[in-house]
């Protein structure tokens, strides 16, 4: 069916075919205008639906997909603000700090018992090229095997603890602590308050306030 049959529209003794006439599919929203119509709304064959008031027609099609059609231009706004939306999140959750994120890293709370050896820290020979470039950072690894015990107890705020590092000590088991300028400063920083007489627990606080952000790497490679 084409368009509309004109006999079946009448209002007030008035034809209303030349006001309506469409196309039964796939047609936007069309808007008519009358004078002194006072009807309420009418249902035309479920195609049509036309409302009448006392100045104006309007007529569309009630076909669920011209609905759905004519209400495409929101929908992919909503879906823009939605997407903008969540890059904007995402790109807020990089910049988030990771100290307000997750607070303290893990650490142990005191020495390893009695009778437990603690993992193998590497050497200065276990290093080689870009983990033995500058002297800070084999010189650290040197320090580290001075001071086992206290950086077990010394949190890691590179926050490697997300991939099974329980301490700062877990950092220099292996290369992450020589690439690492956040697990460098922390261990000059422990073997300095060491030097000082404090204690696994003032070094703790002292980390965890950012004492540690203040040791310059390259001077710190003459520490003994």
């Amino acid at each position: 069916m084409s368009q509309f049959e004109p006999r079946r529209l009448y209002a007030h003794g008035r034809s209303l075919a030349p006001l309506v006439k469409t196309r039964a599919f796939g047609m936007t929203l069309r808007k008519f205008r009358a004078v002194e119509m006072k009807l309420t709304h009418y249902r035309i064959w479920g195609l049509c639906s036309v409302r009448l008031s006392p100045v104006r027609i309007e007529c569309f099609q009630g076909n669920l997909m011209t609905h759905r059609l004519l209400n495409n231009q929101t929908l992919r706004r909503s879906l823009t603000l939605a997407f903008l939306f969540l890059v904007t999140l995402s790109v807020s959750a990089q910049w988030t700090s990771p100290q307000e994120e997750s607070g303290v890293p893990a650490y142990n709370a005191g020495p390893p018992p009695k009778g437990t050896k603690l993992p193998p820290l590497l050497t200065k020979a276990d290093l080689w090229g870009a983990d033995a470039q500058a002297a800070y950072q084999t010189h650290a690894y040197e320090l580290a095997a001075k001071i086992p015990n206290v950086i077990h107890q010394q949190p890691c705020y590179c926050y490697c603890d997300r991939m099974g590092h329980n301490s700062l000590h877990s950092c220099f088991e292996n290369t992450h602590g020589a690439q690492c300028s956040t697990c460098l400063k922390e261990l000059y920083y422990s073997y300095q308050q060491h030097q000082k007489g404090k204690t696994a627990a003032q070094i703790r606080a002292g980390i965890i306030k950012g004492d540690w952000k203040q040791i310059d790497l390259q001077s710190a490679a003459t520490m003994n």
